[in-house]
């Protein structure tokens, strides 16, 4: 869809907020701009129910990469704006 795209033979195609970031980003000499961001999308981590050693360890890193700042500048540099607030986990 992204080579018809840029061989024009779309006008246009929808993409999550992340694909047409990384889309521009991949592709700068193409010019493929973004001309509606329709609504913001979160992610996040998710393990198996019952899975309590993974979920703490998962949840562990977030901890330490937001203390030290690393989730903020991880944050930035995929999505283009400052990470949400996030509720710390025990």
């Amino acid at each position: 869809m992204v080579r018809q795209l840029l061989d024009g033979q779309l006008d246009g195609i929808i993409l999550g907020r992340v694909m047409a970031d990384s889309l521009v980003r991949l592709l700068p000499e193409a010019n493929p701009g973004v001309q509606l961001a329709v609504s913001p999308g979160i992610f996040g981590a998710a393990v198996a129910y019952g899975a309590h050693d993974p979920r703490r360890a998962v949840n562990t890193i977030i901890e330490q990469l937001r203390m030290d700042g690393r989730l903020a500048e991880i944050h930035a540099r995929y999505f283009a704006a400052p990470p949400p607030d996030m509720p710390r986990h025990r």
